[in-house]
């Protein structure tokens, strides 16, 4: 028998073993091990005398794999802010997260495996006085509403009820909402969605409260299959304030929405126009007082659903004349270019003045992973400042470093300030367990390093000390050899004294 086979009969017997071993395939389940950690972040101040005093907590983050949590503390130790995450027990996929913040209503967020949301909920555990806040309806709604009706809140100022929450399906295995339902603790219905094929809404209905100007508002849309056609009213208290008509074609595409008030006149319409390829455009235009149409936004889509392009009008009343007639006084262009990924590549702006004279241009282009790598503005055709920013590597320091020139010009184009940044991905003073690009290096227009700034690297380059000079005082942060944040403080140059934070972590098997 040649080695290989008897390998093979070797790893044979020992998966016959370890099969046997388990109990005649029973199977337990896979428990899975998680490293627990904190960090907890204190006040503390040094007197001129060089006494210190470690004073009250702050902060205290936890992360125990399936659960997570956040606290912010005032100086009578009272919780202001509470945050917690709720994961599965992989502890990659978030199920659930709950905000609670003095004088601020409870907020809950619950999803599902596929991280579509399944359930919102808003309460008033603080006791707060109605006249103080307000209930919002969710951002979904507002997806679903006409350009023309504004999403509407919620509660009534004397209605008893304390919480709403709404909850969600969708359609199959997919992202594509099917109906959106939202009930009081009181079980008052106040908000429901349903939708239909392609673009249709078949009906929603929400009845709210519109809170800067104290009105209650109701808003009702019912779609007709007939006709193709839905209507729809949005009332304050029993006066109608606008209704409207969107239309659909065969395939449940939206066409067009009209907007008219209450003297039956259109104010305003939204049409849509498709291609064989999946692509289309969307114009949003407002009627003048002689009926005719001005267009406001006009939005061109590929047939992935990306605006590739849009522009915007904005108008003015002319002083001189006593009518209701708007000039053009400004547009902008947007173009936009994509990665293969769905991310924005490049995005171009143009500035017109009422005549249609181009006034300034901005150009911005973006790494495939979102981070914005040029920002140029040129204004009368003359550029005016150029950003640029880059990843590159630099002797001595640990980790990729961004490099960013800021250079501004005068009229003729001539450098008159430059500035070059050096950043770093350290942990953010205020969520030690994220991170954001802390600069340690600066560079003047001349050149010439700015003592302004000063860092300290340890010999395998890893960021020790970051420090911001000014006159009255000198801010600081400084990190342990696993790059974590342990002190953020300043030193007030003219006292001789220092206050700022300490930063303690913990860490378990």
């Amino acid at each position: 028998m040649g080695r290989r086979k008897i390998t093979a009969a070797v790893l044979i017997i020992i998966l016959l073993i370890s099969l046997t071993a388990c109990g005649g395939g029973s199977e337990e389940p896979l428990t899975i091990r998680f490293r627990k950690s904190g960090v907890r972040a204190y006040r503390y101040s040094v007197l001129p005398d060089g006494t210190f005093k470690k004073k009250r907590m702050t902060l205290e983050y936890e992360d125990l794999g399936t659960e997570r949590t956040q606290k912010s503390l005032a100086s009578d130790d009272s919780v202001t802010t509470l945050k917690k995450w709720y994961y599965d027990d992989t502890g990659e996929h978030l199920l659930k997260e709950v905000s609670l913040e003095q004088y601020q209503l409870t907020e809950s967020v619950e999803y599902d495996l596929q991280g579509r949301k399944i359930a919102h909920r808003l309460k008033n555990d603080m006791k707060i006085k109605a006249a103080l806040i307000k209930f919002d309806f969710p951002d979904e709604y507002g997806d679903f509403l006409p350009e023309a009706v504004y999403k509407p809140d919620y509660l009534y100022r004397d209605d008893p009820a304390t919480e709403m929450v709404t909850e969600y399906t969708y359609e199959g295995n997919t992202d594509r909402i099917k109906t959106i339902r939202t009930v009081t603790d009181l079980g008052c219905v106040i908000g429901s969605l349903e939708c239909g094929e392609g673009d249709i809404v078949l009906s929603c209905h929400m009845i709210g409260y519109d809170y800067y100007i104290s009105e209650p508002r109701e808003y009702q849309e019912t779609y007709d299959a007939l006709t193709g056609q839905s209507q729809w009213t949005l009332y304050r208290d029993a006066e109608l304030l606008s209704h409207g008509v969107r239309t659909y074609d065969d395939r449940g595409r939206c066409v067009s929405t009209e907007t008219f008030d209450t003297e039956k006149n259109r104010t305003w319409r939204e049409t849509y126009q498709y291609g064989d390829d999946g692509s289309y455009e969307q114009r949003e235009e407002h009627m003048t007082a002689r009926g005719e149409y001005l267009p406001t936004e006009i939005k061109q889509f590929d047939s992935k659903g990306k605006c590739i392009s849009k522009k915007t009008y904005d108008y003015t009343s002319d002083p001189d004349m006593d009518t209701d007639e708007w000039i053009l006084y400004r547009s902008k262009s947007y173009e936009y270019e994509y990665y293969d990924n769905g991310e924005v590549s490049r995005v171009s702006t143009k500035i017109y003045d009422g005549q249609g004279e181009l006034t300034g241009e901005n150009k911005r282009t973006y790494d495939a992973r979102g981070r914005l790598t040029s920002d140029v503005t040129v204004s009368d055709g003359i550029m005016t400042q150029s950003d640029t920013m880059e990843i590159i590597s630099v002797p001595g320091v640990a980790g990729d470093v961004m490099h960013q020139t800021c250079v501004k010009y005068n009229s003729r184009e001539e450098t008159y300030e430059r500035e070059e940044l050096y950043r770093l991905l350290l942990p953010d003073p205020n969520q030690p367990w994220e991170q954001l690009w802390m600069t340690y290096s600066l560079y003047d227009s001349t050149g010439i390093y700015s003592d302004s700034y000063h860092a300290e690297f340890d010999e395998q380059g890893r960021m020790q000390r970051i420090e911001r000079k000014s006159y009255q005082s000198t801010k600081f942060f400084e990190y342990d050899e696993q790059g974590r944040l342990t002190r953020a403080g300043t030193i007030h140059n003219q006292l001789g004294s220092e206050t700022g934070t300490l930063y303690e972590y913990w860490e378990e098997e």
